[in-house]
């Protein structure tokens, strides 16, 4: 097994940059971190040269109109802003952003402020798929 050594020293940066002493895996060795108070970032170390990096989102709406499926699929174009992130759905169909990060060239600052614009990016998402059948309840999309 790899011995993970620049990116057990960038959690080292991480756990510094948060202001906590450690940042421990959890049962399926992912570092679990809470941005805000529904929103929670997963990182995964692979090998010791990329991080996946998950952020569960929501359910996939069971009945998303034409306008939701549009954006969500644009978001996952080429040039999408959420580069090097994508939006899917995982077994449960719930939906996720989930990307890889380069370790090399990331510290524990950087890494701290990818992780607090995901948060931002996850309660856009949320808010862009939020079904509330009242007509003129749902925020206009961004499409």
């Amino acid at each position: 097994m790899t011995a993970l050594v620049r990116t057990r020293a960038l959690y080292a940066e991480l756990a510094q940059a948060l202001g906590v002493a450690a940042l421990p895996p959890d049962a399926n060795g992912g570092i679990e971190l809470q941005v805000g108070a529904d929103t929670t970032v997963i990182l995964y170390a692979e090998g010791d040269r990329t991080l996946l990096v998950v952020v569960p989102l929501a359910a996939l709406p069971r009945e998303p109109d034409y306008g939701v499926m549009a954006w969500l699929l644009r978001r996952n174009l080429f040039d999408s802003e959420l580069l090097p992130f994508c939006i899917a759905a995982d077994a449960h169909a719930n939906l996720i952003l989930w990307g890889r990060v380069p370790v090399e060239g990331q510290t524990g600052a950087s890494l701290a402020g990818l992780i607090d614009a995901l948060g931002r990016e996850a309660a856009r998402i949320r808010a862009e798929v939020a079904v509330d059948e009242t007509p003129g309840a749902r925020p206009p999309l961004g499409v």
